[in-house]
């Protein structure tokens, strides 16, 4: 699991928030691991890696503290606007650079926290904050999911 953000640009920090939320629930084994958002440090955290999940902040318009969930197997992320100077090239283009590099987790799923304010701050909006702990939540639950069915399937 990887927490993209820079927790001093306010709503920026989601993603990490998430992470750092969802570590004690994750089951031993689980790498948890904050990243800025660089394309290539994205891509080499999660090379060789059979899954993983992706938290940042997103702006697409939506009312702050909205969950997107993308599956980045099944195609293209959408180019979510921006949200600040520390990773403005973001998810969206690791994912193209890993998938032109045959460097693509076969599961990659990506959540997207939808943020209202990414000035300098280190405090997250309310809205942003309410939705932390649903969001680790149900990551965990979604972590736990596919372990269970890898255990299941013999990790096929």
């Amino acid at each position: 699991m990887i927490g993209v953000g820079n927790t001093f640009r306010r709503d920026d920090g989601a993603g990490i928030a998430v992470t750092r939320a969802a570590r004690p629930l994750m089951p031993p084994g689980v790498e948890v691991i904050e990243l800025d958002g660089e394309p290539a440090r994205l891509v080499e955290a999660w090379d060789g890696a059979a899954a993983t999940f992706v938290v940042d902040a997103v702006r697409t318009g939506a009312p702050a503290g909205t969950l997107h969930r993308i599956d980045a197997n099944v195609g293209r992320l959408p180019r979510w606007a921006p949200v600040g100077g520390t990773h403005a090239l973001g998810i969206s283009t690791a994912v193209d650079l890993a998938r032109a590099l045959d460097r693509l987790p076969s599961h990659l799923i990506v959540y997207g926290v939808e943020g209202a304010a990414f000035e300098d701050g280190s405090s997250l909006t309310p809205d942003v904050a309410d939705a932390v702990p649903h969001t680790a939540t149900r990551l965990a639950d979604e972590v736990d999911a596919l372990l269970a069915g890898a255990a299941a399937t013999g990790g096929r």
